[in-house]
Formats: structure tokens, C-alpha cells, sequence
């Protein structure tokens, strides 16, 4: 079995991988840009997240991922497919490594820093409750680990079961020199990168992730097949799509930047953005899920005909389909 590192220049993947640096890992990850909260046009250094400077500390050699949206094929649909959270197609030069060795593999990452790790009054609320994650991040890449022969290992999460005692060693005067304040605070990942000898300049700068937010797929052929699946279920013709995702696209750098900006001068982190700006309450980010879903059952369905496995009827009733799901929605099925 093959182990593999994700970094960044984050609190949690930088933690992490000092806690596994001595295992014998297979290779180490990192992207050079992420997304940020902060757009671009305010600050363009914002996105920055090369982890390469932490990884030369620590005796590590990093790859850089290949996050460039040509270069998306058409595994895409496995990322798309679990949920309609922000996938992270930016990890699919890893899965490609790691499928193209033939050899099962975990992969260590920061996920679930934000509940173990986090003096955020929000995030510290997940913990207190058992751990529960505030979104499906994690989820997003439960279909590309099936096919490319992977799990993840989220190693904050490792010894979760004692999380009231880390809060309260986080709150601790031992600790007090390492918190920082502000929403981005976890003096416990501060102190391990400390006495791992990195320096504090290199981590944490800002609070990014290698996720991709889309409403339509990058990849051509996904895309044209997802354009008809939405021209037959909504009406909608590809340049409707375009400039409904381009509409929002700005209006969604206005409202974050506003509130960014707001930020500086009045306390308190910026409201939840809505999932429609502009325009019909359309979700087409929901749309993709459903039409991703079916696109890889039909693909297994054809897998387990060609090997002659025939499955046993569930007594379940039948979920109602993406299709219809859609239509339920306000303001879609009249479209």
C-alpha cells in the first residue's frame, strides 16, 4: 500500500503533515493557488498557498498538482457526482498517479481541522456535538476514491474523541503566546509547526482551499452532455447557462468583496452567500449533482451487465429522480 500527502500553506495539511513526515510516504501534493474568501481584484496575493516551502523544511519533496481547468478529463463526473458541495477536481492529477500505480493508497489530509482544531466559537459548536462537519467537503471524494483505488485519512480527526480536551488546551495560558486571534486561530497546529522548525511566516497567512466552484463541468464532452441533460429537464440552451454562471460569478465577487471589505471596519465574518445572485432561484450546481449521479450509475450499470451480476430488488420504494427532484424546486418547474 502507497501513502500519499496533501499540503498546503494552511494550519491543518501543514500540522498534519508534520505528524506523518516520518512515515514512508509515496509522494507529497501541493497546489500553488487555491480559492480565497478575499477576490482577487482586492488582494491577488490572497489565493497563494504553495506548500513546497513547508514541505523543503520538513525533509519533504513536493509535486505540484495540475489544477489547469484544460486538463480536466472526464473523471470530473466522479467528483461532481457525491454532492453539491465545491469539488475538488484540482486533486485529480493525485488520483491519476495513484490509479496509474495500481497499488491501493491512503492519502493524509488537514479535513476536519476546522472542528478539532479551531478556537472559532462556530467551528468549536461541530465538535461539541460530536465531530458533525458543518458541510460535505470530505464526502466529495468518496466516488474518485473508489475508482482510483484511495482513502483518505483525516488526521485531525485521529484523536477527535478527546476534542473537549484539545479546546481546552487551546484555551489554556500555556497556549497563550500561540493564539493569534481573529477567525483563523488554532494555537495547537502553531505550536507542532513551531517545534517542527517552521517558521511562522510560512503557514496560515489566510484561510483557503483547493476547491472548484462550477456550474457547469470543465471538461468538453461533460459539458455538452450536461448542456443537453438541462436543455431536456429545464429548457435552458447553453448561452442561457453561460451567462446565468457569468451573472452570478460577478455578482458573487461583489458580495463577498463588499463584505470583506465591511469586515475591516465592522466586526464580525461575512453572512452565508445565497446560492442564486441573480437571476431564477436555478441551482445549477444541484442540476450537475443529479446529472453526474446518473451519468456513473449508468456507467456501473453496464459494468455489472457485461460481468452477468444481477442485483437483488430492494423492498425500498424507488427515490424520485434528479429530474423531478429538479422540477420541485421553486421557480425551476415552470421553466
Amino acid at each position: 500500500m502507497s501513502a500519499y500527502l496533501t499540503l498546503s500553506a494552511g494550519y491543518d495539511s501543514a500540522a498534519s503533515a508534520v505528524l506523518v513526515k516520518d512515515l514512508p510516504l509515496s509522494g507529497c501534493f501541493t497546489a500553488r493557488r487555491s480559492n480565497s474568501h478575499t477576490p482577487r481584484w482586492l488582494s491577488r496575493r490572497a489565493a497563494l498557498d504553495d506548500g513546497s516551502p513547508i514541505a523543503t523544511r520538513l525533509g519533504l519533496h513536493a509535486q505540484y498538482l495540475d489544477t489547469r481547468a484544460a486538463r480536466v478529463g472526464e473523471e470530473e463526473a466522479y467528483f461532481l457526482a457525491p454532492g453539491c458541495a465545491p469539488a475538488m477536481v484540482a486533486l485529480q492529477s493525485l488520483t491519476r498517479h495513484i490509479e496509474a500505480g495500481a497499488r491501493p493508497a491512503i492519502v493524509f489530509t488537514g479535513f476536519l481541522g476546522d472542528e478539532v482544531w479551531d478556537l472559532d466559537p462556530r467551528e468549536r459548536g461541530f465538535g461539541e456535538r460530536g465531530i458533525v462537519r458543518g458541510d460535505t467537503t470530505a464526502l466529495m471524494l468518496s466516488e474518485i476514491e473508489l475508482k482510483s483505488g484511495f482513502t483518505c485519512v483525516a488526521v485531525p480527526g485521529l484523536l477527535a474523541r478527546g476534542i473537549r480536551d484539545i479546546t481546552a488546551l487551546n484555551g489554556s495560558a500555556e497556549m497563550a503566546p500561540l493564539r493569534v486571534g481573529g477567525r483563523y486561530d488554532r494555537p495547537l497546529p502553531r505550536r507542532i509547526l513551531a517545534e517542527a522548525g517552521v517558521p511562522a511566516g510560512m503557514f496560515a497567512r489566510r484561510k483557503n482551499a483547493v476547491v472548484n466552484t462550477r456550474m457547469y463541468p470543465a471538461n468538453p464532452r461533460l459539458r455538452r452532455e450536461f448542456f443537453a441533460d438541462v436543455r431536456r429537464t429545464l429548457g435552458w440552451r447553453p448561452g442561457r447557462i453561460y451567462l446565468h454562471a457569468l451573472a452570478n460569478r460577478i455578482a458573487f465577487w461583489g458580495f463577498r468583496g463588499y463584505h470583506v471589505a465591511r469586515g475591516l471596519v465592522v466586526p464580525g465574518g461575512p453572512p452565508k452567500t445565497p446560492d442564486v445572485l441573480v437571476g431564477r432561484p436555478v441551482d445549477l450546481a444541484y442540476a450537475m449533482f443529479g446529472w453526474a449521479c446518473g451519468r456513473i450509475s449508468r456507467r456501473l450499470a453496464r459494468v455489472l451487465d457485461a460481468a452477468d451480476v444481477h442485483l437483488v430488488p430492494s423492498a425500498l420504494p424507488p427515490a424520485r429522480g434528479a429530474a423531478a427532484a429538479l422540477a420541485s424546486l421553486p421557480g425551476v418547474g415552470a421553466q
